[in-house]
């Protein structure tokens, strides 16, 4: 039975196209509900339900943001991030957590390890769509030439 991501070709989009991006979370409902969002929007999106599988994605296509929850089976949203930053040298990926854990020490490791911006589930509708935004916004900002 061939792997689900082997259906995502080398280059998923087209880089003059809408901004990609990655969703990365274990709870279909949610992962369809942000797809739904984020596609409704004009953006393109692949889901995929684990860190690992997250990570083989950006092997293949280069996001232009991830939307990351924290915990998940095979690699956690953390460990995901900490593995994009250092193994896959994308540093400059915007990643956007949206989690239901609170805890001050995880929320600081997140920020250690890489996340760009942290949200605490559950979450409207507007402010997702207003983060990916701010997000991608600050990412072209950045990666523009001067």
């Amino acid at each position: 039975m061939p792997h689900p991501l082997d259906s995502i070709p080398q280059r998923a989009v087209d880089p003059g196209r809408f901004p990609l991006i990655l969703v990365v979370d274990d709870d279909e409902p949610m992962r369809i509900l942000l797809r739904d969002v984020l596609e409704n929007i004009g953006y393109q999106v692949i889901e995929v339900g684990n860190g690992q599988d997250g990570l083989e994605v950006c092997k293949r296509v280069y996001p232009d943001l991830i939307v990351l929850d924290c915990m998940m089976p095979v690699m956690d949203g953390l460990t995901f991030c900490q593995e994009l930053r250092t193994t896959l040298g994308a540093a400059s990926v915007p990643v956007l957590m949206i989690t239901g854990l609170t805890d001050l020490e995880i929320i600081d490791r997140a920020f250690a390890v890489g996340i760009t911006d942290y949200i605490v589930k559950p979450v409207s509708i507007s402010i997702i769509r207003q983060k990916v935004h701010q997000l991608l916004q600050s990412h072209n900002a950045q990666t523009e030439p001067s």
